[in-house]
């Protein structure tokens, strides 16, 4: 069966991420069941303060429409259509919201979702967060998080305008001329001014016909920064466009159309394919990502977003997380970031901006105090009003920080790291009319450990004035995803180009200027896409593999506050350098290397890898080859060859070998091999891991149907439960634990399953083939590696009875009544005689599993003297129930 998984935009969007695809449970838990359902519900970021309100989305365990419609195809779920499921989503909507305002009596619902979010914004007590979190029908409980725009050109900071000026092998200007690149994403504004002379083809699988109109925005602005060619110039304006729509208006689109999309674009004999779009698990061979590799075999440069997770580690989404694709990360333009001097000190420490705080000044004279950690008690305990505190981290949202400083009076806040070395905060909520919210929030920015304690250090003694000034340089940006790349090993993202406030086009429908910013990965992609466009212009025979290299070896290195360098899991090999690029005489394949996963207190481990070096000049060169460590230098060798001489047109080899002690502590070391050849010098990032925290051994996936009936119908009578495991555990368990008693039961147990995906087939019953009762289950694949447990849940409802009205009146007026079923899928009524059911729309949920409805018959719907009404209800899998009434009329 194929697995159809939710693609959503890689760019500034305010939807929340996660699972797709778990079904309600609708009982109310036992303590066991809900301190199960509860564990890890609350996103990082999401803040339950005690007497404050948060504004927060709820993730459903309902999958959206867009996935359920799309799992319907394959009938294997519960639903015929998509307009059906949207219509039972509302239902479950309104008895989740009506259970949880029962326990958060103060909880507003500010907005619902259902097309490719299940679930609903809210504001409510930060003290009910857990008990909200607690209902089986909460998945997740998300931030609302904005990312804010910052600044404008981009094409020329890779270096873009450079490369137009040179000539490729027909003496044609270097502007991507003869080269399609397939966008493939919200469709394209296949009329725009700056992109129609571009446009050469396209399709759109969301709605099946030739005209991929984009009526979102997003795939326009990608195709703009890849080759607009008017007002505003792309990477390559000359570059030949195909729009692929395989995200719907609302921004979210599936497998099939996904992959359908590149397909055709294989097709269509694309060069370069760019998908500014991704999935929340860090899985490296999910089926776009294999339709991707498959791609890059036959010969086309994929480039895809790395995602908008970050900072975190191990963020990066899929299909991002493939080996062979280009993933890229997104870094600032060269924007002014406050510098900070104690007076009567000469070190002067950088900072960071925090996304969409309101603006940190960037000059003058202030005054400086000590707030602790931030806490109200900290500010009672100060006078801050007028000066700027200094605060020590204590978590990654640093929002309630900066209420309490506003609150003090405090004009604004640095607040550094409580470890050594530079950080990210997440980035801020903004006001209604999306914008840094000045009333709320004082300005912010973060600092590194070692400058915060200088800081610290220079108060104590005494120094209460800072001068603030500013420095101008690229940065990579707080929201772009972070690697290793999970089950792999691997680092990702490839490389990084600018992401924040690109200028490019959008629909005239949407905007009448034509033109507009954007911020995310997304629109870093289309940087490196049109980049690809532009050297396989000038170097026809390259292949993926040599556009990938050419553009890692040469990237320059982004730096931190403290001028440190950003980890490769960070910004890859670096900001693309377009100009260096095209002209490298040489190559280093692979653009990376990994050393794997490795286990602690094991020994010594040796690992040997091989880098391939293409001399492309026509004489032959000696290299100067070093390896360098980021980190762990007490317990890593890194031996390379001092020298390596490579003929002219020839390729040579460089022995890479890592001695690795695995008594070094648990984490991720990382470093890169160096080969110079006079004044260019090329890199090759590397990575080695010893059993780090933070990778999830098990990734729940996705199932195909959320409520079978093992007695019914074929299409209901089993769900596959498809997980990801990114290594080989000693032990693998599946049960199933029901919402009424927490009983268990043993449905599955192996040792040393393979790792990669599993489609498990589940059909109600117990490993010994006894039947399970009806109810809620979730189900609960465990596993045990080096000790340690992981796990990942499912909810399935097993249901084999028919529906029960338990009430049901009639007369000239009315038909009404109520329905016991926890999946109600229809209540219908028709006459004797009549061929069609008559859908009842008005059905509310009471509680408890318990609908009523309620019809009013309009003038001619009854006829005079008896009318013999058929009541009909049906369910998820297909039951139905059905109740006859009389009702008479005067004749």
């Amino acid at each position: 069966m194929k697995k159809l998984i939710p693609y959503v935009l890689c760019a500034s969007l305010v939807l929340g991420t996660g699972g797709w695809g778990s079904p309600a449970v609708a009982a109310s838990p036992t303590p066991h069941v809900a301190a199960t359902a509860q564990k890890n519900k609350l996103v990082p970021g999401v803040v339950a303060s005690k007497g404050k309100q948060a504004s927060v989305i709820i993730e459903m365990s309902e999958a959206p429409t867009v996935v359920y419609s799309s799992l319907s195809k394959t009938k294997k779920g519960p639903l015929k259509n998509e307009g059906e499921y949207r219509k039972y989503l509302g239902q479950k909507q309104k008895q989740l919201i009506a259970e949880m305002k029962e326990r958060s009596p103060g909880l507003r619902v500010k907005r619902t979702y259902d097309t490719v979010f299940s679930g609903m914004a809210v504001t409510l007590k930060g003290d009910d967060l857990q008990k909200v979190a607690a209902f089986p029908g909460v998945k997740r409980i998300h931030p609302i998080r904005t990312y804010k725009a910052l600044m404008s050109k981009s094409a020329p900071l890779i270096g873009a305008p450079d490369v137009w000026k040179m000539r490729d092998g027909r003496k044609q200007a270097v502007t991507g001329k003869g080269i399609k690149v397939a966008v493939i994403d919200s469709g394209v504004d296949m009329n725009h001014p700056d992109l129609k002379k571009n446009m050469i083809g396209g399709y759109d699988f969301v709605e099946n016909d030739k005209i991929p109109q984009d009526e979102v925005g997003h795939g326009t602005h990608v195709a703009g920064t890849i080759a607009a060619n008017g007002k505003i110039k792309g990477v390559a304006p000359e570059a030949s466009l195909l729009a692929y729509r395989v995200l719907g208006a609302h921004g979210g689109g599936t497998t099939d159309w996904v992959i359908s999309g590149i397909e055709q674009a294989v097709k269509d004999r694309a060069d370069v394919m760019n998908l500014s779009l991704g999935m929340d698990v860090n899985v490296p061979d999910e089926a776009v990502s294999q339709s991707l590799e498959r791609a890059v075999k036959k010969g086309i440069v994929v480039v895809v977003a790395n995602g908008n997770a970050g900072p975190a580690t191990w963020s990066v989404g899929a299909p991002a997380a493939s080996p062979n694709i280009i993933s890229v990360g997104a870094s600032t333009k060269i924007i002014p970031s406050p510098v900070v001097q104690v007076v009567g000190d000469n070190k002067k420490m950088e900072t960071n901006l925090i996304t969409s705080s309101p603006q940190f000044p960037l000059k003058g004279t202030y005054q400086l105090v000590d707030a602790g950690k931030g806490k109200k008690s900290d500010f009672k305990k100060i006078d801050a009003k007028g000066k700027i505190a200094l605060v020590q981290r204590s978590g990654d949202d640093v929002q309630e920080v900066a209420e309490n400083a506003k609150r003090a009076g405090a004009m604004a806040v640095i607040i550094y790291n409580h470890l050594k070395g530079d950080w990210f905060a997440i980035p801020m909520e903004t006001n209604e009319n999306d914008e840094p919210d000045t009333k709320r929030f004082v300005p912010i920015v973060t600092i590194s450990g070692d400058f915060g304690t200088h800081i610290k250090n220079q108060l104590a003694a005494g120094k209460t004035e800072i001068k603030l000034s500013s420095v101008k340089r690229e940065k990579m940006v707080d929201f772009s995803s972070r690697g290793p790349a999970n089950g792999i090993w691997d680092v990702k993202p490839d490389v990084t180009a600018p992401g924040v406030d690109i200028v490019s086009t959008l629909p005239r429908s949407l905007e009448k200027t034509g033109y507009g910013k954007m911020s995310g990965t997304s629109m870093a992609t289309p940087h490196v896409a049109g980049a690809a466009a532009l050297l396989l212009q000038k170097h026809p025979d390259w292949n993926p593999e040599q556009v990938k290299s050419a553009l890692s070896n040469t990237a320059v290195k982004l730096k931190d506050t403290e001028k440190k360098e950003y980890s490769p899991i960070s910004q890859g090999a670096g900001r693309i350098d377009l100009p260096k690029a095209i002209t490298t005489q040489s190559l280093v394949v692979s653009n990376r290397l990994s050393f794997g996963l490795l286990q602690p207190k094991t020994g010594v481990k040796k690992i040997d890898r091989t880098l391939r070096v293409e001399n492309l000049s026509g004489k032959a060169k000696r290299y100067a080859v070093r390896a360098e460590l980021d980190n762990g230098k007490k317990g890593i060798r890194v031996t390379v060859p001092s020298t390596l001489v490579v003929g002219a047109k020839s390729q040579g080899q460089v022995p890479v070998t890592m001695s690795f002690n695995t008594s070094l502590p648990r984490g991720i070391y990382t470093g890169a091999v160096f080969l110079k050849d006079g004044k260019q010098e090329l890199k090759v990032p590397f990575i080695a891991l010893n059993e780090p925290k933070g990778y999830e051994v098990i990734t729940s996936l996705g199932q195909s149907a959320y409520i079978i009936s093992p007695d019914g119908k074929d299409e209901h009578k089993f769900t596959l439960l498809t997980y990801y495991l990114a290594v080989v555990p000693s032990s693998l368990k599946i049960t199933a634990e029901s919402s009424e008693g927490g009983k268990k039961y043993l449905l599955y147990q192996t040792n040393n399953p393979a790792a990669g995906y599993t489609d498990w087939m589940w059909d109600g019953k117990d490993s010994k083939g006894k039947k399970l009762p009806d109810g809620d289950y979730v189900i609960i694949v465990e596993c045990e590696y080096l000790g340690k447990k992981a796990e990942a849940n499912f909810f399935v409802l097993i249901d084999t009875k028919a529906p029960v009205i338990t009430e049901l009146t009639a007369d000239a007026d009315q038909l009404s009544g109520k329905v016991k079923e926890a999946w109600l899928e229809e209540v219908s009524w028709r006459l004797a005689g009549e061929k069609d059911w008559q859908i009842i729309e008005d059905l509310n949920y009471v509680e408890d599993g318990l609908f009523e409805f309620h019809h009013a018959f309009t003038k001619g719907q009854l006829k005079p003297g008896k009318n013999s009404v058929t009541l009909r209800v049906k369910d998820a899998v297909g039951h139905v129930t059905t109740k006859k009434v009389e009702i008479a009329l005067p004749q």
